[in-house]
C-alpha cells in the first residue's frame, strides 16, 4: 500500500493507501507526526478517512512503508515532509492575510 504526503483539514501530514473508493477518492490511514522523522498511525482513534486524489500531494518511494503502527522517514524524505508542510503554511497565512486586508475576515 502506497504511503504519501497529502493535505487533509489545510494540514500536511503523512497517509497510507488502504482502499480506491471510487474514481475521484480513496481511503487512507493518516499518520500524526510523532518527533524524530517518526509518526503514527491514527487507525486506533478514528476510522480510515475519505480523501479526494487530488489531496494526494507526492507518493513516497515504495520501499517507504510501516512497521506496525510507526512509520519513520529517511532524512531526505523527511525534508521533503517539512518543505511540503511550509510551503502549505505560507499559502494558508497568505490566503488569511488577503482575506483580511479584503474585509471578508474582521477579528474584532
Amino acid at each position: 500500500m502506497s504511503v504519501a504526503i497529502a493535505r487533509m483539514d489545510g494540514q500536511i501530514c503523512l497517509v497510507q493507501v488502504v482502499q480506491n473508493k471510487s474514481a475521484s477518492h480513496v481511503a487512507v490511514v493518516k499518520y500524526t507526526f510523532f518527533g524524530d522523522r517518526n509518526f503514527l498511525a491514527n487507525f486506533t482513534s478514528s476510522p480510515p478517512s475519505c480523501i479526494n486524489h487530488s489531496d494526494i500531494l507526492q507518493v513516497l518511494p515504495s520501499h517507504i512503508q510501516p512497521a506496525g503502527d510507526t512509520l519513520t522517514l529517511p532524512n531526505d524524505i523527511f525534508s521533503q515532509f517539512l518543505a511540503v508542510s511550509a510551503a502549505n503554511q505560507q499559502e494558508t497565512e497568505a490566503r488569511w492575510a488577503k482575506a483580511m486586508k479584503g474585509g471578508a475576515i474582521s477579528l474584532r
